[in-house]
């Protein structure tokens, strides 16, 4: 591995070639991070001058390390770095062991039953026996290989060379299985008790032109280098598309972080891809084909698959395993991890006793007990409405929801403003029904002001005052406070800056009451009493006619 000396069982850390690869890499990394502020017509980021002058003081003796014993069992209470180490540790051994998953026709036998002391599995043991003596060999549909590959969360690996799905066509899809490590514990458990997860899953590779102007663009880098082995993991960069000028077309596809300037560097990689070839053919870069000695060039890079990335960019392998595979791979993990760990027993399954489910009507019932221990015994419910249609129907949902004695049936023909108090045993509910009058129109944008922020700030703190003033103080006593307003749809405003939802909301908050708008239907009644300024009206007038607005009847 890099920066390592002495032989296998004995390496120890070069010094000196660390200090070189940390000088290179910042070194690397400053660079290309000012030439893409160059690019960009931006000024450099990273003096380059100080930089090196602060890594000219930088010996191998300011580097510190640390011997470390894992022990993970039960009983034991880990660090916080043995969660991140041990999965990386446990996959390094994978690796260097040689592990593979044979797939074959045969089912996979079961994973920690009938082990013995090395942890092999006895019923494959035997199987195996019975087959030599019989001279026949199970037929394998195929072996995966592991690699390690960079991952965000625990340890990953990759089975390797990719798996490739050749349709009628002859068209090839290639795909691997992924392998996720990782240390967690129980949190259920009074003593902690680490256990090592597994998660098995797949990776699709793309194919074919791939291409997103929004999103970056993952790539496994698997160029080699004179000192990687089988521990190496895989460097996971990304690509993006750099859209350039606007109006001129000078757009092209970089990389978008440090890894790939930073190994350009660090050593030879006559391998490292160029970031618009790896887009345009990303299958030939999983693919190399031999070369001029007629010796098969490893893999180079590889994109993850993902929708999205482009036309005819489609897979044909679907983005999940069967849960046979899982089992298959995980049955053979279990004797190469024998000397470390051992299968957990399986969580017991718990019976959970099936109720009736209530009916419809039933669901729209709110428990007033429920109700009153989250928000107190003594709320205050306020409708704001602009139609009698939503009053009558707002009305009709709360007095069903908790069961009050609410007159709908006697209300006016027109909205107006009333208050009654319901005490039942266990809540005491004060009911407000008012126009909403102005609190709904479209906010007041003065065009004096020059600035969008400053505009809908200025609009946004007179409606919020109007919304306390309709509010007013509540009652001494009241415990939670609720708002229903009735307002018109996104597309029933003059523009999204006219749209008063979210500033009634902040000022509801304000006065620590809680809203829910009430959309209208279409041919809602629209009665009016609160009065109206001669602007709002000559606004909502425009908006009837032009359709816009719910029409009045």
């Amino acid at each position: 591995m890099a920066g390592m000396v002495g032989g296998r069982g004995r390496e120890y850390p070069d010094r000196t070639q660390l200090v070189e690869f940390v000088k290179g890499g910042l070194m690397a990394a400053a660079m290309h991070r000012n030439q893409l502020a160059e690019r960009r017509s931006r000024r450099q980021v990273i003096d380059i001058t100080a930089l090196a002058r602060i890594l000219e003081d930088f010996r191998g003796e300011d580097l510190h390390f640390t011997r470390k014993t894992l022990n993970l069992g039960l009983g034991d209470e880990p660090e916080s770095s043995d969660y991140t180490l041990v999965p990386h540790a446990l996959a390094a051994h994978l690796c260097t062991s040689g592990w593979k998953v044979v797939h074959g026709k045969a089912d996979a036998p079961d994973a920690g039953m009938d082990v013995d002391e090395a942890g092999r599995d006895l019923r494959a043991a035997q199987q195996e026996d019975e087959e030599a003596e019989s001279g026949a060999v199970a037929e394998a549909v195929h072996t995966s290989s592991w690699r390690r590959t960079a991952a965000r969360d625990g340890a990953e690996l990759v089975s390797w060379p990719p798996h490739v799905y050749e349709s009628s066509n002859g068209v090839r899809y290639p795909w691997s299985y992924t392998l996720r490590l990782s240390v967690q514990t129980r949190g259920l458990e009074t003593a902690a008790q680490p256990r090592l997860h597994v998660r098995v899953g797949m990776r699709r590779w793309a194919r074919y032109n791939v291409f997103d102007p929004k999103r970056n663009i993952g790539v496994h880098l698997l160029s080699p280098s004179p000192w990687s082995d089988a521990r190496s993991p895989f460097g996971l960069a990304s690509m993006a598309w750099h859209p350039g000028p606007a109006g001129k077309k000078q757009g092209f596809m970089g990389w978008a972080d440090d890894l790939v300037p930073t190994l350009s560097r660090l050593g030879s990689f006559p391998f490292l891809p160029d970031p618009a070839e790896v887009a345009r053919d990303p299958l030939a870069f999983l693919e190399p084909g031999p070369d001029g000695e007629g010796r098969q060039r490893p893999p180079v890079a590889g994109v993850p698959y993902r929708p999205g990335l482009g036309k005819n960019t489609g897979h044909a392998v679907g983005d999940g395993i069967s849960a046979k595979d899982k089992w298959r791979i995980f049955s053979q993990l279990v004797p190469a991890l024998a000397d470390f760990a051992e299968v957990d027993a399986p969580c017991e399954r718990v019976p959970i006793p099936s109720r009736t489910r209530p009916a419809a009507a039933d669901l729209l019932r709110i428990d007033r007990s429920a109700l009153a221990g989250a928000a107190g015994s003594r709320i205050e419910i306020v409708l704001w409405c602009d139609t009698t249609t939503m009053r009558d129907e707002a009305l009709n949902a709360v007095a069903f929801a908790l069961d009050l004695p609410v007159d709908v049936a006697g209300q006016p023909e027109q909205v107006q403003a009333w208050r009654q108090r319901f005490t039942t045993a266990e809540l005491e509910v004060l009911l407000r029904v008012e126009p909403v009058g102005q609190i709904a129109d479209d906010l007041e944008l003065d065009a004096d002001i020059k600035r969008r922020n400053d505009r809908l700030k200025a609009a946004g703190i007179s409606r919020q005052q109007q919304v306390s003033r309709g509010l007013g103080h509540p009652e001494a006593g009241t415990t939670a406070r609720f708002v229903l307003v009735e307002m018109r749809g996104a597309d029933g405003f003059a523009s999204v800056d006219h749209d008063p939802k979210m500033v009634v909301r902040a000022g509801a908050a304000l006065c620590e009451a809680v809203t829910q708008n009430l959309l209208p239907p279409p041919r809602a009644r629209r009665r009016r009493t609160a009065p109206t300024t001669t602007q709002s009206s000559r606004r909502r007038s425009r908006r009837a006619a032009g359709g816009s607005a719910p029409a009045g009847r």
